[in-house]
């Protein structure tokens, strides 16, 4: 939601990811179960931060795999393939801001 030039973001359930966005940036909180993944294939034009709120993700970003649990964080330059498992047993919830990057490749 968006008052006084700011964007709150709610915390999502599952199934129904939130987001907000700004002139440069698009920032996202979206809960997963277990096994669930993301390929997001529109988002290689973006440069991404994301952190691990709750849970263990497996990331296969720029050709590197990483396993990421609560309160690990990773970059992941623009141009490059992303995707996201959760691991979790329990699930994870995922916090991810893209960031466009003007001249960067899809």
């Amino acid at each position: 939601m968006r008052t006084a030039g700011c964007t709150t973001i709610p915390t999502p359930v599952h199934g129904a990811p939130t987001s907000g966005g700004g002139d440069h940036l698009e920032a996202a909180l979206r809960r997963f179960v277990n096994g669930e993944t993301l390929s997001p294939h529109d988002d290689h034009a973006f440069e991404e931060v994301a952190a691990v709120l709750e849970g263990e993700f497996h990331v296969e970003a720029a050709g590197e795999v990483y396993d990421l649990s609560t309160g690990e964080g990773i970059v992941i330059p623009p141009g490059e393939p992303r995707e996201w498992r959760c691991d979790g047993e329990n699930g994870g919830l995922l916090y991810r801001v893209l960031v466009r990057v003007p001249g960067a490749p899809a």
